[in-house]
């Protein structure tokens, strides 16, 4: 067989390969969004919009990682357990996302800055912002890791397991 012709073959199947990747890719993102919540659905696009006219490659990088936080978490609900109250959380988990919903609202009120302020230092939406301090989102420790910094505080300050 010619040279040009093997070459030429493996190209195409290469080519052929990344659209599958993609293919598949797509309609992972697609199924994650259509299980997401509204206001998953509007940080994740407020983020794309970010994605846009972030300039700096650290901005690049720090909107990613909130898009995949977002697009990585687990189903929500609870499978195979029986609750009385369906609605509420563990009470360990609720008083770990009070916590932390206190911590947060304090250190941004003791550096003088509104939600939409702290969500530009972090990269983190505003709304993220808002649920975290609202206790209705438990945060991650990348999250509270973005606040941290943002807020010029060390993560133990909101992660007392850090």
């Amino acid at each position: 067989m010619d040279a040009n012709y093997l070459a030429n073959s493996r190209k195409e199947l290469d080519e052929s390969i990344s659209k599958a990747a993609l293919t598949m890719a797509i309609g992972i993102v697609v199924e994650r969004v259509s299980r997401l919540s509204s206001d998953d659905r509007r940080d994740l696009h407020d983020l794309v919009k970010g994605l846009s006219e972030a300039d700096q490659p650290d901005e690049v990088e720090a909107i990613r990682v909130a898009m995949r936080e977002i697009l990585e978490q687990a189903p929500s609900g609870v499978h195979g357990m029986k609750r009385e109250d369906p609605g509420a959380l563990p009470e360990k988990l609720q008083r770990w996302m009070d916590h932390a919903a206190q911590r947060v609202r304090k250190a941004r009120k003791a550096a003088d800055l509104t939600q939409v302020q702290l969500a530009k230092k972090s990269g983190l939406p505003q709304s993220h912002i808002s649920r975290i301090e609202s206790g209705k989102l438990s945060p991650s420790r990348a999250t509270l890791d973005k606040i941290a910094k943002a807020l010029a505080k060390p993560l133990r300050d909101f992660d007392p397991t850090a």
